[in-house]
């Protein structure tokens, strides 16, 4: 079952209509941006805390993407602080 026909409906119109699903490009596509999400976690954290590309992967992914939410709220408090 990796390529089969999904039954789908429209959210705006309701117009139902099939959609082919094609999970190994699904998969090759999340995993791809999976990838820049992990480059952009890793270039974050380094560049604020210092710390080396080892220690950052060392953490779990929830932990990467709370210290990444931190560091963005912690600029976005900076900048409104400014005048």
């Amino acid at each position: 079952l990796l390529d089969l026909d999904l039954d789908a409906v429209c959210p705006h119109c309701g117009a139902r209509q099939t959609v082919r699903f094609d999970i190994q490009s699904y998969l090759f596509r999340a995993l791809g941006y999976e990838r820049q999400f992990l480059n952009h976690e890793v270039h974050c954290i380094a560049r604020s805390y210092g710390w080396s590309y080892e220690e950052i992967l060392s953490l779990s992914r929830e932990d990467r993407r709370t210290f990444v939410g931190l560091i963005q709220s912690d600029r976005q408090a900076r900048g409104r602080a400014e005048p």
